[in-house]
C-alpha cells in the first residue's frame, strides 16, 4: 500500500499523481513516479507527504524519481523535488532523477542543478 498520505493527496489534487514503486515500506529501492501538473497549490503538500512517507521507509537506500509522465512543474514543485535530494543526502540514500523533459533538463541547467543533481536522460534503465 502506498503512503496513506499520499494516497489523500493524489485524491485531493487530482492534476497530478505520485506513486511509489513498490508500494511496500520495507523495500530498499524505490522508483516514485510524478506525473501530470505539479502546480503551487499542490507541490507544497505533495513534496511534504513524499518526505513523510520516505522517512517511515528505514531500509530504504535507493530512490530513483520518475519524471517520464511530469507535464508542469511549478517553482514550488522544483524546490520541492530540492529538498528530496537535500532528505537524500541526509539520509545517506542515494537519489536519481530519471527521464526529466528536455525542458525540465534546460530548465535544471539555467538554474544551475545540473551540475551537482544526479539524472538519468529519457531513455535510461
Amino acid at each position: 500500500m502506498n503512503h496513506q498520505g499520499l494516497d489523500a493527496i493524489n485524491v485531493r489534487f487530482p492534476q497530478f499523481r505520485a506513486v511509489f514503486t513498490p508500494p511496500d515500506p520495507g523495500a530498499s529501492e524505490v522508483v516514485l513516479s510524478i506525473s501530470g501538473d505539479v502546480a503551487d497549490e499542490g507541490a507544497a503538500c505533495l513534496f511534504k507527504e513524499i518526505e513523510a512517507a520516505i522517512l517511515s521507509r528505514p531500509m530504504l537506500v535507493s530512490l530513483v524519481v520518475d519524471l517520464s509522465e511530469l507535464r508542469y512543474a511549478s517553482s514550488t514543485a522544483i524546490g520541492g523535488l530540492m529538498s528530496l535530494y537535500g532528505l537524500a543526502l541526509r539520509k545517506e540514500i542515494s537519489f536519481c532523477v530519471a527521464n526529466p523533459s528536455k525542458q525540465l533538463v534546460s530548465l535544471f541547467s539555467l538554474l544551475g542543478l545540473s551540475s551537482f543533481l544526479p539524472m538519468a536522460p529519457r531513455g535510461s534503465p
